[in-house]
């Protein structure tokens, strides 16, 4: 059973970089939010909000410096593999895989993962905790909207850090708009 949390209800009074620094300074911060994420209630999103969301991250897929190519399987183990293959050929893969999203349609989830994947080349942060906390924090940059820090930290840090406390991907996956205080 999920939540649903609005714009309007979610008056989030942290900025999301305290978060940031918390989990890059602190190993147990890390497990609490892991230990949050697989606890808590997932949210929803009203109508309106999941449409802004979308068409912000269409128009930032829009301007991806390079092609985009969707395939089945992964196909990256590393970034820096992931960025020599872009280097070269000029096409970001993006696997579609265990596309079934909380927040956007599977097409825009798609161009979430491209736009997300484009940071780490850009950046050059490997897919470790510390790379996926840049990589993140760079995507929080982009927008002054703390519902959508919200979302991008739900969506690519708590999962994250699931995923390294359980040693896989959680079962469920979900939105998680709050944080451990």
């Amino acid at each position: 059973m999920s939540s649903s949390l609005t714009a309007s209800q979610a008056q989030f009074q942290r900025s999301i970089f305290f978060d940031f620094q918390r989990a890059k300074s602190s190993a147990n911060y890390r497990k609490r939010l892991a230990i949050w994420y697989l606890e808590c209630k997932g949210h929803t999103l009203n109508r309106r909000d999941q449409k802004a969301f979308s068409e912000w991250v269409r128009l930032l897929y829009q301007k991806l410096p390079f092609l985009v190519e969707y395939v089945a399987g992964q196909p990256y183990k590393t970034a820096s593999e992931m960025t020599e293959d872009v280097r070269q050929t000029g096409v970001l893969k993006i696997s579609t895989d265990f596309n079934d999203p909380v927040v956007l349609t599977p097409e825009y989830n798609l161009f979430y993962r491209a736009i997300h994947d484009s940071h780490h080349i850009l950046g050059g942060w490997d897919f470790s905790w510390e790379g996926e906390l840049a990589a993140c924090q760079y995507f929080c940059s982009l927008t002054n909207n703390r519902l959508y820090h919200r979302i991008l930290f739900s969506e690519l840090i708590l999962q994250a850090a699931a995923y390294l406390y359980l040693g896989d991907f959680p079962q469920e996956q979900k939105l998680v708009l709050s944080l451990p205080y």
